[in-house]
């Protein structure tokens, strides 16, 4: 008798997450992207000057189209795929571009489609410093990260661990599912303290407000609660520059005890940049953003980043498949 089919959130994520890939197609047919490599633009230099656009945004965005197989990259040169040479290459009498851009005026429409049928609450207001934003990015981070945090607690030996730092540890989920799997283990939640106050509701909730503390704080700038033979990072360094990678990475050796552990589980590019789908779309969405860049790195620049900042014996594995990979690193004795 066949097993049922197991039931994953991959195809809401999927969809969800659905604009991403629309907005690479938009874009590409709006810079005539694919009309110049039609033409002979070959590199992402050659690329970068046709367009007129800044080099390592140009590389994101080439990035994004080869796995969308949009367009497809060997030795260093670009070609379209066959429907986009045949459709999305301006001149041609079989272009499609301009209907494929007409649709980008519903855009607008539909994303507010809740706002038509029932106007949106108050405590939608979009700033990150008030406390009720704070409460709820908490709390749905809570509930998105309960089965990840089973997954864990149960997938990593923390049998000879006496203390958790879970460095931006947000509602401290992974810290409740990490000491409810080991009774001997104490954990800190680390993170700002609009943050603090919701994740000490439900440590408090689960019963453990006497093994998990938490303690306010920016881990950019401010100094690390000692004592830690463990330090968990799930996810706080996506959003950060290299330089600020680097920081954190350094801060967490330094704060963590001769021969303990360092558990880093964060949304990692393959080392040719070609995938996963989610890290390459989620890297390009980074230059939304105003100022320095944050962005995803590769399993070989985190490799990298670990070893300058003097841990050891690091051991990648997939954590999420196709989302999140995690490294287990050492700090010598």
């Amino acid at each position: 008798m066949d097993k049922p089919a197991r039931v994953t959130v991959k195809r809401i994520n999927e969809m969800s997450l659905a604009f991403q890939q629309a907005g690479v197609l938009w874009a590409g047919i709006e810079l005539e992207l694919f009309t110049r490599i039609s033409e002979g633009s070959a590199t992402a230099g050659d690329i970068a000057t046709a367009l007129g656009t800044k080099p390592e945004a140009t590389e994101r965005l080439l990035a994004a189209c080869v796995a969308l197989d949009l367009i497809e990259q060997k030795d260093g040169r670009y070609s379209n795929r066959p429907d986009v040479e045949r459709y999305l290459v301006k001149g041609k009498p079989t272009y499609h571009g301009d209907w494929a851009l007409y649709h980008k005026g519903d855009y607008e429409q539909w994303k507010n489609l809740a706002s038509v049928i029932r106007p949106p609450k108050d405590f939608y207001q979009r700033v990150r410093e008030d406390p009720k934003v704070a409460r709820q990015l908490t709390v749905a981070g809570y509930h998105s990260s309960i089965s990840a945090g089973q997954k864990f607690a149960r997938e990593n030996d923390l049998a000879g661990v006496s203390l958790l730092l879970d460095l931006g540890g947000g509602s401290g989920v992974y810290s409740i599912m990490a000491c409810r799997e080991y009774p001997k283990l104490r954990a800190i939640v680390f993170d700002v303290a609009t943050v603090c106050a919701v994740a000490d509701e439900f440590i408090a909730q689960a019963g453990l407000s006497d093994r998990i503390k938490t303690h306010p704080g920016d881990y950019l700038v401010g100094p690390y609660p000692d004592g830690a033979d463990a330090i968990l990072i799930c996810g706080t360094l996506e959003p950060r520059t290299s330089d600020e990678h680097r920081t954190v990475l350094r801060k967490a050796f330094e704060a963590l005890a001769p021969g303990g552990t360092l558990f880093l589980i964060i949304n990692m590019l393959d080392d040719d940049g070609k995938g996963p789908l989610e890290a390459v779309l989620s890297n390009l969405g980074h230059v939304f953003s105003s100022g320095s860049w944050g962005g995803i790195h590769s399993s070989g620049e985190i490799a990298r980043m670990l070893s300058a900042a003097g841990f050891t014996d690091l051991k990648f594995s997939d954590f999420v498949p196709g989302t999140y990979r995690r490294v287990v690193a050492k700090k010598p004795r």
